[in-house]
């Protein structure tokens, strides 16, 4: 390793202009990460940061090769760096970080360079070079180093300064030392020790450096004496973990125990850590984590004894991983990336879906050799060596790749950002594509490259087979070119060779079984920039319609067998169709009979209309049928379930009685639980316990705390749990334990107490949310309970009080239009009937008859 100073040198103007974007300093954790990858840029061993947050201000001191003195004053100026041409231990080359930071605060760079005896100082003031020479006894440097301090940033923008007023300090501080853990496991900062303090000495953050020979690895060693046992667990749980594939790799740590807070969560891109932990990577890492058994619990009773079948998820549930992955080069002059990679560490393109597919893999096979039980996810099988069919965007991808000639292939279509481009890699999971970026369709650049490249048809090999003879002697090709495009086209594996008929708006295959003919080849020369596909012939959908239904024999027999597992499926109840047309005169009445389904709908249900409906009866001990009005003049027909009206009452009721608790209020006596309930908690737990102490108390819930040993003991709950604490007193300790790492991670919010119960609604905390919804969900009336009319008519008036009366406590449909009524027939006038006049002339009402 160099210990001579590289010189500091502005970048080549042809490497100035290809910077299609900028490095930018959105708080105060960027700020810090930016001069510490500096420092490890700089070969340093030992890093000293001191942190203010409130002001906001820093200085931080490694004992790198430090700044030649010559060279000194370059630093701060713009596209001005040591690191050009880019290398692989370097974090940049852009020569950006310095010069944001000297525009937006005070900043003061104290260095002294391998060999010299001096040290010198360059001082910026937002924006302006007030300072260069020979640094002051008090600043000079004992070894050679650097010392960076930066004050008052953004003390420009009153803006920002107004902003971070309301700022969560112990929030960011745990940001600052999440993402100093974080470049310290990136792979360059390997055996660098690091002590971080704030404005008052205090140490935050200590890492010891590793001399000689290495007891433990140093991801582990960082994780251990960064966040102690109490966060990351015994250190024998953690098990190094390996994978590579279609140019990506990724090695690193995953812990086969869980936590409560995603605070032990890292991932490095490139050698850059991704500060954010809401990226598409970590979402995805996540979602298999929380798709599986991990963290699963057994449900107890009063007496501690497990639940027959009763499992759920417990607070112990986020996954621990240090993943650090490597894959193809992107475009440096580019910061910044897809599926919310940020900054330096920003992934797009086939390298985004290539690393989401490795990533799946690892943590998939993890799971699954733990015993955990992963659900299976996008192009993951069971089975490696059987590969997944390929997905109608890669199939539209790939032709139109293949249709575009050579004189196009530099300029880029739209479909080049939203599909990946074709490869042996698996495609990943559909459902994950609406979360990466795409480039919008321009109409215009559509148009003129079909102009350029001239019209053109696609061409497959092994038409559909088509069942319609057709008598029309023109030619086939323009008879099928007239009509609307076929929504069936023939595909065939370039992999395994076998062919399909793919549905082009649904994606359903289907296998042709006939092999195909000799000598065919596929000819892709048409764009698919309209996204429609000409074939030469059609398939009628009969082709893939259900078998027929069984005959006579098997429906007796199926009839009167009775199955001792599942019960036979009960026939359609028969419904009027709402285009019902009538045609009555004085010799005929055509109707349109019953049918088994009724058409689309008209008219949206409300509030008010519910309010006014008319009950007609309870149907199958399950649903309420009444009569209502909606948008429409025309009453329509509803069927209410009655466990979901009968849940939404409970849970608005519940929400209502716990938003009105007020905590300057003195204890409710009902709130106390029946026996004093004692739990021993981590130490970590304890602390967090003690920071949100009344953040509990504004809900009712009060505790106390003793040590050693930790140990917190519950005395007053909220009526709408304390009985099921009572009974299953883990559910109290997991209600702490869950809301403390939510207000970790996402901060405290204010309460309002003036506010009405709907309002206080979105701040409940979670665990009480769940609770409330569970509670409400077993003790409503369930299906086939019967009610009588009076009952559903209450049941129906308690529903139309509600603030949220057509959607059950988790969010299900509680009730459904059939059908609509019709409007009302118009009133008739009186006399207005033949036989009323008929009447009228023969009893003498009409005068001018009876004169003729």
């Amino acid at each position: 390793m160099s210990t001579t100073p590289p010189p500091i040198l502005p970048l080549p103007p042809s490497v100035i202009s290809r910077l299609r974007s900028t490095v930018t300093i959105p708080s105060l954790t960027t700020a810090v990460s930016e001069l510490i990858q500096n420092s490890l840029d700089a070969s340093s061993t030992q890093l000293t940061l001191t942190v203010n947050p409130s002001r906001p201000s820093f200085t931080l001191t490694d004992n790198g090769h430090g700044i030649h003195p010559e060279q000194l004053s370059s630093v701060g100026t713009l596209y001005t760096t040591s690191k050009y041409p880019p290398s692989e231990r370097y974090f940049g080359f852009r020569g950006e970080a310095l010069a944001a930071l000297a525009q937006n605060s005070i900043l003061t760079v104290t260095s002294r360079a391998t060999g010299w005896r001096g040290s010198r100082q360059c001082r910026w003031s937002y924006g302006k070079r007030v300072f260069e020479g020979v640094a002051p006894d008090y600043a000079s440097l004992v070894e050679a180093g650097t010392t960076v301090r930066v004050e008052g940033l953004w003390g420009n923008m009153p803006v920002r300064l107004k902003v971070r007023e309301d700022m969560d300090m112990v929030r960011e501080w745990r940001e600052i030392l999440k993402i100093i853990a974080g470049l310290l496991m990136s792979g360059r900062g390997k055996d660098v020790g690091a002590v971080v303090r704030d404005e008052n000495g205090a140490r935050r953050l200590t890492i010891k450096a590793q001399n000689g020979e290495r007891r433990e690895p140093w991801d582990l060693t960082v994780l251990r004496q960064g966040f102690g046992s109490d966060v990351v667990g015994d250190i024998g749980t953690w098990e190094s973990v390996k994978a590579r594939q279609n140019g990506v790799r990724i090695e690193g740590w995953i812990c086969s125990k869980g936590s409560g807070s995603k605070s032990v969560q890292f991932l490095c891109v490139n050698g850059f850590p991704l500060a954010s932990g809401e990226t598409e990577l970590h979402r995805e890492v996540n979602r298999i984590f929380a798709n599986s058994g991990f963290g699963v619990v057994e449900e107890v009773d009063g007496r501690g004894i497990p639940k027959k079948g009763g499992t759920r998820k417990g607070v112990d549930r986020r996954g621990m991983y240090v993943l650090r992955i490597e894959c193809r080069g992107s475009d440096l002059s580019v910061i910044g990336g897809e599926g919310g990679t940020e900054g330096k560490a920003g992934v797009v393109g086939d390298n985004l879906k290539s690393v989401i597919e490795l990533l799946q893999k690892l943590v998939y096979e993890f799971l699954k050799t733990h015993h955990y039980k992963p659900s299976a996810i996008g192009s993951i099988s069971a089975n490696k060596d059987i590969k997944p069919p390929t997905t109608i965007p890669e199939l539209f991808g790939r032709m139109e790749k293949e249709a575009r000639p050579p004189s196009d292939s530099p300029v880029t279509t739209p479909l080049d950002g939203a599909l990946f481009s074709h490869t042996k890699a698996r495609m990943m999971d559909l459902e994950n594509w609406s979360r990466v970026k795409a480039a919008r369709r321009d109409a215009t650049e559509e148009e003129g490259r079909c102009t350029i490249s001239g019209p053109k048809k696609l061409v497959l090999a092994n038409p559909p087979i088509s069942t319609h003879l057709s008598t029309d002697s023109s030619d086939e090709t323009t008879s099928n070119q007239s009509e609307e495009p076929s929504e069936v086209v023939n595909w065939t594996n370039p992999d395994s060779g076998k062919s399909y008929q793919v549905n082009t708006r649904t994606g359903n295959t289907a296998a042709i079984p006939q092999a195909p003919i000799a000598g065919t080849k596929r000819s892709h020369s048409a764009t698919l920039s309209d996204r429609r596909i000409s074939v030469l012939a059609k398939r009628p959908k009969s082709a893939l319609s259900s078998p027929s239904e069984p005959g006579e024999f098997v429906q007796q027999l199926l009839a009167k067998w009775k199955n001792p597992v599942f019960e036979l499926a009960k026939p359609a109840i028969p419904a009027i169709p709402h285009d019902l047309t009538t045609t009555e005169n004085c010799h005929s009445l055509n109707a349109t009979p019953f049918t088994a389904a009724t058409s689309v709908r008209v008219g949206k249900l409300t509030k008010s209309g519910l309010q006014k409906a008319n009950v007609i009866s309870q149907v199958d001990n399950k649903f309420i049928l009444a009569k209502m009005y909606g948008t429409t003049d025309a009453p329509m027909l509803v069927m209410i379930d009655q466990h979901a009206a009968s849940e939404r009452i409970r849970v608005e009721e519940l929400f209502q009685e716990l938003c009105e608790t007020r905590s300057d209020e003195p204890p409710d006596p009902t709130q106390s639980v029946k026996k004093s309930l004692t739990f021993s908690v981590s130490a970590r737990d304890a602390a967090l316990l003690k920071r949100f102490q009344t953040e509990f108390e504004k809900w009712g819930i009060g505790y106390t705390l003793s040590t050693p040993p930790e140990t917190v003991t519950v005395h007053t709950l909220p009526r709408v749990v304390k009985d099921r604490c009572d009974n299953e007193p883990i559910l109290a300790i997991e209600l702490l334990r869950k809301h403390c790492y939510d207000l970790e991670e996402n901060g405290v919010q204010k309460i309002a107490d003036g506010d009405t119960w709907v309002e206080k609604l979105w701040q409940i905390p979670k665990p009480l949310v769940e609770m409330v919804n569970s509670r409400a969900c077993r003790g409503a009336v369930m299906f086939n309970d019967p009610l009588t009319l009076k009952e559903c008519e209450t049941l129906v008036q308690r529903l139309a009080q509600c603030k949220w009366p057509f959607m059950c406590a988790h969010g299900r449909v509680s009730m459904s239009p059939l059908m609509e009524l019709g409007p009302p027939p118009p009133a008739r006038k009186e006399g207005s009937s033949f036989i009323e006049a008929f009447g009228k002339w023969k009893d003498g009402g009409f005068a001018g008859l009876n004169k003729v």
